[in-house]
């Protein structure tokens, strides 16, 4: 499977990145092309889970409701095809995302 990463960025300056989303392009065994969106706070928190941070944690440093992270995360899986954070985790590594 061959895995290409690309990333969309919106405005750079030298001190500051604003990331408008990362796009990345799976190509299986299908030969049928998939992309995956993860917006800049989705990829935030898969980042965080991937630390292994707690829920909690998470929404307090992302200043965000449990709430509002849960949905975050039901997103994140949904896209990737996951049921859990353990397959979150193992599928963005899979594509080079984290």
């Amino acid at each position: 499977m061959a895995v290409t990463l690309q990333h969309s960025f919106h405005h750079l300056d030298i001190k500051r990145v604003a990331v408008t989303g990362f796009c990345f392009n799976m190509k299986p065994d299908t030969q049928q092309d998939t992309a995956i969106y993860l917006t800049p706070r989705e990829f935030e928190v898969i980042t965080q889970l991937a630390q292994g941070h707690s829920y909690s944690q998470i929404s307090a440093q992302l200043e965000i409701s449990e709430n509002t992270l849960k949905t975050h995360i039901k997103r994140i899986y949904r896209k990737l095809n996951v049921h859990n954070r353990t397959q979150a985790i193992l599928a963005t590594q899979k594509l080079g995302i984290l």
